[in-house]
């Protein structure tokens, strides 16, 4: 008889598999070059470690990377308030639109702090 473990796996989230992704580019990066590089999350560099600029790209990228799962529930949320406003005539959202872009411009244009498009 087989017992199963009861133990849920969690899914990881955006922002560890992509945090999983540029540490393995470091990894085969470093091993491919000889050189030793401090793990992006470390505050200070050990002697053999060489924080060149591919290092720093990848803590600055793992930094970006963290931030992804409260944004993608910012932009959830944001797409549901869309959703919403349009339901109550507020908003009109054409088929291939971003509800999420959509009610940010008018939550802006209603208070007043539109100030353009930034790229």
């Amino acid at each position: 008889m087989k017992v199963l473990n009861t133990h849920m796996v969690s899914e990881p989230t955006p922002s560890e598999l992509l945090t999983s992704l540029l540490l393995l580019c470091q990894t085969l990066q470093s091993a491919a070059d000889h050189i030793r590089r401090p793990h992006p999350r470390a505050t200070v560099a050990e002697p053999d470690e060489t924080l060149d600029p591919f290092a720093q790209r990848i803590q600055r990228a793992c930094l970006y990377a963290a931030r992804v799962d409260r944004l993608l529930a910012m932009e959830t949320s944001l797409a549901d308030t869309g959703r919403q406003l349009e339901a109550k005539g507020l908003l009109s959202v054409a088929a291939g639109d971003d509800y999420a872009r959509a009610a940010l411009s008018w939550l802006q244009q209603i208070s007043g702090t539109h100030d353009g498009e930034r790229a």
